[in-house]
């Protein structure tokens, strides 16, 4: 089981570690060739894709325990396993269709009463990039799904592999789409393309995981119901989570032009990169203590030493940018005047992610005992945290005030989760 659970953290490292730097690689090509505005109006339409697709984060952390329940208890290849798959690639093709007509039909209105647009970006340009992005969106939720699956039956290489070889196709050629047509439209719809291909790829191993060679069944609504309240419960606390993670951008893109969205967004995307890094140690582990659920003393050990790792790693993270931060910066961004401009956001966004790095382990302690309300509590009072005193924040303070926000919203779900963080010290 040991060497088992190296390779899958290993493979999901690969995997996270190439998907965090196809965009930061290819992030200086953009800034360079689209200018601040135009990589501002990119940053814009990541955000609204961002909010829309944490719909499946919830849904795919129930999805992963009870595959990988049903796989353990009735065989990979099993009816139940097969059923609910295709059950819920019906219920995932509705939600994607869903999703991108909402955003198609209110891109108009977004780009006309929300944008703070500079004379670089027209409305009518906008809106096209929007509607651009609702088929995008789509399409990626509907390619979210084999994930689950293939993470809940430790099929973490293959899934890893094809993560890193999408990320190599949709950022090192959509740098070269980006030079030669010098089009942020044309990059959207390279990534639909890509989109798409992965997703192809990715059911097409879901169904060969469970023994067979495409979808086989029909959907069943009594398989999907009694999931339904975990689910609704946790795409609610993700959808809440990932309000935190993107409210900031969402009311910069209202308050402040795209140029200084466009310097926050270069600092967020660098800060939740690096949150993403934290992402495959709780992909890996997470069926490794649903397997010794019922033992205590491993489970103890094994938080004990993930949260020792989790501190050390933020203690020696913070040391590293405040030596070497400014350096790092004009080397990536090959631009002085932006790297200085990035620079103190950046450190307090990494404070209030080196914080969240740490509640992360009470969290899964949570997701451990099937309890999902706390979550839902401490993204509620995230949410109205952020709605609240991040306008009163920026109108102060800037971006600096964004900023800000997000280092107190971390630092709130820190201080709740020491009430799971007891059981184990």
């Amino acid at each position: 089981m040991k060497s088992k659970l190296v390779e899958s953290i290993f493979f999901n490292y690969f995997g996270t570690i190439a998907a965090a730097l196809g965009p930061l690689l290819a992030l200086p090509v953009y800034l360079g060739v689209l200018g601040k505005a135009q990589w501002g109006m990119m940053s814009v339409v990541m955000t609204v894709m961002a909010l829309l697709i944490m719909v499946d984060g919830g849904l795919s952390q129930v999805l992963v325990r009870e595959f990988a329940l049903r796989s353990r208890e009735h065989g990979q290849q099993s009816q139940p396993v097969r059923s609910l798959l295709a059950s819920c690639q019906a219920l995932y093709g509705a939600l994607a269709v869903a999703l991108a007509l909402a955003l198609a039909m209110s891109s108009g209105w977004i780009a006309r009463h929300w944008l703070n647009l500079t004379a670089d970006i027209h409305s009518q340009e906008a809106t096209q990039l929007l509607m651009t992005s609702a088929l995008l969106v789509g399409t990626q939720l509907f390619a979210a799904l084999p994930r689950s699956l293939l993470l809940a039956v430790d099929l973490h290489r293959p899934l890893n592999v094809s993560i890193a070889i999408g990320h190599v196709f949709r950022y090192g050629v959509g740098a070269g789409v980006v030079w030669l047509w010098h089009s942020l439209q044309w990059l959207l719809v390279w990534y639909v393309i890509v989109a798409m291909a992965e997703g192809a790829v990715r059911y097409a191993m879901a169904w060969r995981a469970v023994g067979t060679h495409g979808w086989r069944g029909s959907a069943s609504w009594p398989e999907i119901r009694h999931l339904l309240p975990g689910a609704v419960k946790m795409s609610l606390a993700v959808v809440l989570s990932g309000l935190t993670t993107q409210m900031d951008k969402l009311i910069l893109t209202k308050m402040v032009t795209l140029d200084q969205v466009g310097i926050y967004a270069i600092a967020s995307s660098a800060a939740l990169g690096l949150l993403s890094l934290t992402y495959p140690m709780i992909q890996a582990v997470f069926p490794t203590l649903l397997a010794v659920h019922g033992n205590k003393s491993q489970i103890r050990k094994i938080f004990l030493t993930w949260l020792t790792l989790g501190v050390a790693g933020a203690a020696l993270t913070m040391a590293l940018y405040i030596w070497l931060g400014h350096a790092v910066l004009n080397l990536w961004l090959r631009n002085d005047e932006i790297a200085v401009a990035v620079y103190p956001v950046l450190l307090v966004l990494l404070i209030g992610t080196l914080l969240n790095v740490i509640y992360q382990v009470g969290y899964v302690g949570w997701m451990l005992e099937a309890n999902y309300r706390m979550p839902l509590i401490i993204s509620i009072c995230s949410v109205v945290l952020t709605a609240l005193l991040t306008p009163v924040l920026v109108r102060h303070e800037g971006i600096m005030g964004a900023a800000a926000g997000w280092l107190l919203i971390n630092a709130l779900g820190l201080l709740l989760s020491l009430s799971w963080f007891r059981k184990i010290v």
